[in-house]
């Protein structure tokens, strides 16, 4: 069942850029707690033993950390991306963190994801049946294998995750809203080109 959110169509079809393969790497605190409706609420716990002992207070200037999803377990990661080649893995199921591609959030995660970030965080309101929403999909793959480190792009389904759209004001799909520092900071919806999100990510 639709939620009641249209899709916009697009006005020219983006072209896609090189291919997103290859595993994601960061620096990870991890959070080795599966992520459900009831501990979401509940602070992150970082684990010092994933690989954080010994950390500078130079490179803890450096950190571009964001709090993200296992895609495979759902267990929260703290991850580094100011450390982008050391391969992290999700404390709780040892399975990759792949930060090169989006990764999906929902409603209990999003708003510790997007106030857990010290980047700039792109989010694609979306859903499985929009036409246009198929079309920015691998534009949106392309701009976070070419941001990562430095953009975290995340993906929110609005028939399986009604809420969040429904906080932010979405009326059609796909809307993508950058946050900065855990608040909105810019929007735009219907199908965008590559120059256009660039355009948006800049001015935000």
């Amino acid at each position: 069942m639709h939620t009641g959110i249209r899709p916009f169509g697009p006005r020219r079809f983006p072209a896609r850029l090189a291919g997103t393969t290859g595993p994601a790497a960061g620096y990870i605190e991890t959070v080795n707690e599966p992520l459900t409706p009831s501990r979401a609420s509940r602070p992150l716990a970082h684990n010092r033993s994933a690989g954080v002992s010994g950390m500078t207070d130079k490179a803890e200037a450096r950190s571009r950390k964001v709090t993200v999803p296992c895609q495979f377990c759902l267990s929260l990661n703290r991850v580094d991306l100011s450390r982008a080649d050391e391969r992290p893995k999700c404390g709780e199921c040892g399975k990759p963190i792949l930060l090169d591609r989006p990764v999906r959030v929902n409603d209990d995660d999003f708003r510790r994801v997007i106030e857990g970030a010290d980047v700039p965080v792109v989010v694609d309101f979306h859903a499985d049946w929009c036409g246009p929403c198929k079309i920015m999909a691998p534009l949106l793959d392309d701009f976070a294998y070419a941001h990562k480190g430095e953009v975290l792009v995340a993906k929110l389904d609005t028939d399986r995750s009604p809420q969040t759209p429904q906080q932010f004001g979405i009326r059609g799909i796909p809307t993508l809203i950058i946050f900065k520092n855990g608040q909105e900071a810019g929007r735009r919806t219907g199908v965008v080109s590559g120059e256009e999100l660039e355009a948006l990510l800049a001015s935000a």
